[in-house]
């Protein structure tokens, strides 16, 4: 939806895997970042990062899926966003232990930790932020000013697993589809 309001918008995807997203994106300038299959470039994003000079209007984050890999994919994201861009996470919505879970177990879909970056959102200023309740939870960052950077705290949320979730996610900025759009459509 944020690609279709804005035609003339640079794309970046990180974690492309098998292009499902990245090939529906009807974007002329657009990035895909995976190591191991799909998108337009082979690098980690850490890699990616660490050399990219370009600023994206829309930035998708569905890599590893770990605490520090997401904290530090949306971290570079701020960097390289444009003003007024919009960053969006995939999975940050596990409902159960086994979803969150690491290491990664393929007993069930994994999600990841990524949800422990939800709550550094909450206080990082500059930014709007909502978690949209479709597919395991799309997280979307609306950059207000550009520059911002990424609440960090790693010290108190790198051991906290499900039940920290559990008993505080009704403190994240959940919102239904339908609540979302009108919010969305201001792109």
């Amino acid at each position: 939806m944020l690609a279709a309001r804005k035609p003339d918008s640079a794309y970046l995807e990180i974690g492309c895997f098998k292009n499902d997203l990245f090939d529906s994106i009807p974007l002329a300038v657009k990035v895909g970042v995976d190591p191991v299959q799909g998108g337009t470039v082979r690098a980690t994003s850490d890699a990616f990062f660490a050399t990219n000079t370009q600023k994206f209007d829309l930035i998708f984050i569905d890599g590893l899926h770990t605490y520090d890999q997401v904290h530090r994919d949306v971290a570079n994201a701020l960097k390289a966003i444009k003003p007024g861009g919009w960053i969006a996470m995939h999975d940050m919505l596990p409902s159960n232990v086994m979803e969150q879970h690491e290491p990664y177990s393929e007993i069930t879909a994994w999600v990841g930790q990524g949800w422990k970056v939800a709550f550094e959102l909450l206080q990082t200023e500059g930014v709007d932020f909502k978690i949209v309740k479709i597919d395991h939870g799309v997280g979307v960052i609306r950059v207000l000013e550009p520059g911002s950077a990424l609440a960090d705290f790693s010290g108190t949320l790198g051991g906290p697993q499900f039940p920290y979730f559990y008993e505080n996610y009704t403190r994240l900025p959940l919102a239904t589809w339908d609540e979302a759009l009108p919010w969305l459509r201001t792109a």
